[in-house]
């Protein structure tokens, strides 16, 4: 600026020198960096272009794209498992506006049905079925859309829904039989996909061993890190020893304080007999105790796990580490509470679902 706005007074003028600094950018300001998911739409408007990179905040078409290339954009984008239409292209043509795009539609409802603590979508497809055990209708929604009319999807909630109930006694074995029933109300047979989070991993993981040959690929979304396997693990390294030691403690005292909030609340039973918040803690014990009694076997089948910051499922002698070689690890950007809230967390665990299902056999 050459000089500053005057006023006929010859003052100053601050209030159009103020609306200048507005729209005017600051000299050597810094963009903020690129998210996860506007890196990977970057990636794919570089692709259609035939470049090697591709600025955030840049327009497509200004860039060099037509019409012709958003076909090209959006098929890209579906085989990463993004899912937004061709118009939205034009209507939001920088990957920071896209990606916003795709955070404000992720949860957008399917077709969907609702049986009891199941819902399904896309009933009559005729490819791969998609379970999900314990995860949220913004996950299933997005898994739902993504994938298209063809691939059957169900998502099992937690017994934490209002209303449901479920035995102190039972036992994971239990929980994924009843799990697998659902299943085949979906699709009678597979190939099927699992995909669970969280305390849904060992019931996958049994529902796994039941399916045998019809299941095709098990995905575990940041499983729980308290957890044994069926003896201590292999070797006589110390450090996985002490692993296993304090594992075994560390259940052993959940359970103690689980026996006594079941106690307690027996007790306050006749003066709460409909409380839902006695009930959903009965559910987070029964929960408890039957992953207490839980112990992973070898599975030698093609596992992902997804593992969020500070997790230590995977550490060096875990359960996980043991029993499961065959597994390919995907890192998320997020602490375990966000991430199957945060919406980019949604979309990033949905697109790497909808990937794997679109990978050759």
């Amino acid at each position: 600026m050459d000089q500053f706005p005057r006023l006929p007074n010859g003052k100053t003028d601050v209030g159009a020198l103020t609306e200048m600094a507005a729209v005017r950018p600051v000299a050597g300001a810094v963009p903020p960096p690129m998210t996860a998911l506007e890196q990977q739409i970057a990636d794919i408007f570089a692709g259609a272009l035939g470049t090697d990179s591709f600025d955030p905040d840049a327009d497509f078409f200004d860039e060099g794209g037509d019409s012709l290339m958003t076909i090209a954009v959006y098929s890209m984008a579906r085989q990463h498992g993004l899912t937004f239409a061709p118009v939205d292209i034009f209507e939001h043509p920088t990957p920071r506006a896209l990606a916003r795009r795709v955070l404000a539609t992720a949860d957008t409802r399917v077709d969907s049905r609702q049986v009891r603590n199941v819902c399904y979508a896309n009933s009559g497809g005729d490819r791969d079925a998609v379970f999900i055990v314990h995860g949220t209708m913004q996950l299933f929604s997005q898994v739902a859309r993504g994938l298209g009319d063809r691939h059957p999807v169900g998502l099992l909630f937690s017994h934490y829904l209002h209303g449901l109930r479920v035995p102190l006694t039972i036992r994971v074995e239990d929980l994924a039989q009843e799990a697998v029933e659902n299943l085949r109300a979906l699709k009678p047979a597979g190939p099927y996909v699992l995909c669970a989070y969280s305390a849904g991993a060992p019931v996958a993981l049994e529902m796994a061993r039941i399916l045998g040959d019809e299941l095709k690929h098990l995905v575990l979304i940041d499983p729980p890190y308290q957890m044994l396997q069926d003896g201590p693990p292999p070797g006589t390294e110390p450090a996985a020893l002490h692993l296993y030691r304090r594992t075994r403690r560390a259940l052993a005292l959940r359970l103690l304080r689980h026996t006594a909030r079941v106690a307690a609340l027996t007790v306050l039973a006749p003066v709460m007999p409909r409380s839902d918040w006695r009930r959903r803690t009965l559910v987070r014990s029964a929960y408890v105790f039957s992953l207490s009694r839980y112990r992973i076997r070898q599975y030698d089948r093609p596992v992902t796990v997804m593992i969020s910051q500070e997790n230590p499922a995977l550490a060096a002698g875990s359960a996980i580490d043991t029993r499961l070689k065959n597994r390919s690890v995907i890192n998320l950007q997020h602490r375990h509470r966000d991430v199957l809230t945060a919406p980019e967390s949604v979309v990033a665990v949905a697109t790497s679902i909808i990937s794997l299902m679109r990978k050759p056999s």
